[in-house]
């Protein structure tokens, strides 16, 4: 009877070197490729947020102002307006009682001050904000180009500000929004609203 002989081969050390090698480089490139599109998405997904919160937050403004009515101390429904500051009268909170409503730009932060009236005999109001909240941030609006309140006369023409508030009859809002200048276009947000209970 004849014996075969089987002979193993295996990988020599180095075979397992090379190999170990090309793997090493695959991972690496790989791994790469993955914290690249990581990075890529959360720039996307911040981006998407800031968007969507600034968006939200314009449309809330509109409301606002829209319903935007005389004080419950008697004062005329808008308080002042400028470029980047915008106070007026609505009852933000369904409570029935109008608020003090302050807008303002502060740093990359769109915020909203409130103060509630101080009803009595003769009702006032805090001088300053009682709860001050940020609505929007990433906010990038040039201050010297591009002002985030625009007020219009009853003939549609934009006013010089301050205001004169007796002379608003419409409200344009302007957010810039970027959270990553330095690598995306800033995406514009805008609407106009015209004031309710104003006599034309």
């Amino acid at each position: 009877m004849k014996k075969m002989i089987q002979t193993k081969k295996g990988m020599s050390l180095l075979e397992l070197l090379i190999a170990m090698f090309i793997l090493g480089i695959v991972t690496v490139g790989m791994s790469s490729f993955f914290a690249y599109l990581w990075r890529s998405k959360a720039v996307e997904i911040s981006r998407g947020q800031s968007i969507l919160v600034a968006s939200n937050s314009v449309n809330k403004m509109v409301r606002f102002i829209r319903k935007s009515a005389q004080a419950e101390s008697g004062a005329y429904m808008l308080d002042s307006g400028d470029d980047f500051e915008f106070i007026f009268y609505s009852d933000t909170d369904n409570d029935g009682y109008l608020e003090r409503i302050h807008y303002y730009l502060e740093g990359d932060s769109l915020k909203m001050g409130t103060a509630e009236p101080i009803l009595g005999t003769n009702p006032t109001y805090p001088v300053g904000d009682e709860v001050t909240v940020e609505i929007a941030d990433d906010i990038v609006n040039d201050t010297s180009t591009e002002p985030i309140f625009t007020y219009f006369d009853n003939n549609g023409v934009a006013m010089t500000t301050p205001v004169n508030v007796y002379a608003v009859k419409a409200v344009k809002i302007t957010v810039f929004v970027n959270s990553d200048p330095e690598n995306i276009n800033d995406v514009e947000i805008n609407s106009m609203v015209a004031l309710r209970n104003v006599n034309v």
